[in-house]
């Protein structure tokens, strides 16, 4: 009996070891940073009119949902009816990002964007995967779009 209790801290302690733990960051700068760094060069090539581009901030889950040519009439119409971007700032945000075996990091991003007719407020959901930030929903909301 004795063996076995000096045995059992070396057991449990090679199991604490061997074990692989998982930390949750909310809000971190570090993260938002690197979002606000996503949106801006998605805004580049949309401010540019690049569609084409921007497909490679989307994530394959948006294209289950929304393909490139759906994608693209909603530029359209953005573009037509609120106007070209001019500047955008960002109303809130909130990140959460888990560290460890399965890292990934989500972000939110609400968005005040001034465009040429209208101004409107578009909301960013993104997630970072093995060190990639795609785009999982992007949605435009304005007045603007149902004035004729």
């Amino acid at each position: 009996m004795k063996t076995i209790l000096s045995i059992f801290p070396v057991i449990l302690f090679l199991m604490l070891v061997s074990c692989r733990f998982n930390s949750s960051y909310i809000n971190r700068e570090e993260d938002k940073r690197y979002g606000e760094q996503a949106i801006a060069q998605f805004y580049e090539l949309l401010k540019n009119q690049d569609y084409k581009e921007t497909y490679r901030f989307f994530d394959k889950r948006f294209f289950e949902v929304t393909d490139t040519q759906k994608l693209n009439e909603i530029y359209d119409i953005t573009f037509e009816k609120l106007g070209n971007v001019e500047h955008y700032n960002i109303e809130k945000w909130e990140t959460e990002s888990i560290v460890g075996k399965d890292p990934k990091t989500n972000y939110v991003f609400l968005l005040n964007v001034k465009r040429s007719y209208y101004e409107s407020k578009e909301t960013f959901t993104l997630l970072k995967e093995k060190d990639e930030i795609k785009i999982i929903s992007y949605y435009v909301n304005s007045d603007g779009l149902f004035k004729k």
